[in-house]
């Protein structure tokens, strides 16, 4: 009888096991070139020059690419004279993940100046439930004298479709200013990043016109999904223990 009732035991608990797997299966960090928390930096430079991943808690961000261009007598901003800081925070109690990209020397125009730059980059989530489910986009600029400063973000999924944007504004004459924006969409495991920042001083006659980028951020946050495996599993061990219980019921 004891053996009996060990027996029965030992199915329900491989049962509950089988279901709790399903659960709470863990997923590992995926390794990455550098691993950031607030405070690490490097330029931007060398993050393209060494093809480096970056970790920032469960986001890694990738294939970076960048270009920039310049006119009237201004010279290009360099991404040697970008840092890119790893940035982690909370917001209204959620955790995000992301970067800061600090603009050292040449982040600035002056009447019948400007420069372009194009920053392109991957992120995707390393912990196998959470799914990447908004944008965060900030900056701190000024214009003056009918300058201005634009930052112009495209937020593709893993099939590069569109699924949302974001734009910067710090513009004088008219006095605009949106210095942050979100975009969110259905959850990602991999989105791609394309942003166009634009500082503009040619629009205007004014000797004084002046415009400055210092920097911008981007933050992820993330949502829980339970991925398709793990569900396998739960169910398996749901319908293992109906079915015990079927059978127990039958026998009484």
């Amino acid at each position: 009888m004891a053996i009996k009732k060990l027996r029965k035991l030992l199915v329900l608990g491989f049962f509950v096991i089988f279901a709790g797997i399903g659960v709470f299966k863990p997923s590992a960090y995926a390794t990455s070139t550098l691993v950031y928390d607030w405070g690490s930096s490097t330029t931007l430079a060398d993050i393209i020059t060494n093809q480096y991943t970056l970790q920032v808690g469960d986001k890694l961000f990738s294939n970076f690419t960048f270009t920039a261009t310049a006119g009237g007598g201004a010279t290009a901003i360099s991404s040697a004279n970008i840092n890119v800081v790893g940035q982690i925070t909370t917001i209204a109690g959620v955790q995000e993940f992301g970067l800061e990209f600090i603009v050292g020397g040449g982040g600035s125009v002056t009447l019948g100046q400007f420069k372009d730059i194009v920053l392109n980059f991957n992120v995707t989530t390393t912990f196998g439930d959470n799914r990447i489910v908004d944008d965060f986009l900030g900056m701190t600029g000024s214009a003056t004298h009918g300058g201005s400063v634009f930052i112009v973000e495209d937020v593709l999924n893993e099939l590069s479709q569109t699924i949302a944007n974001a734009q910067l504004t710090v513009k004088d004459n008219p006095t605009i200013n949106i210095l942050t924006d979100t975009g969110t969409f259905a959850p990602q495991d991999i989105l791609k990043i394309q942003k166009d920042i634009n500082l503009d001083c040619t629009n205007t006659t004014d000797a004084s016109c002046n415009v400055q980028l210092s920097h911008f951020n981007q933050l992820f946050s993330q949502e829980k999904i339970p991925e398709p495996a793990s569900m396998l599993l739960f169910g398996a061990g749901l319908v293992g223990l109906a079915a015990w219980g079927r059978k127990r019921l039958g026998k009484k």
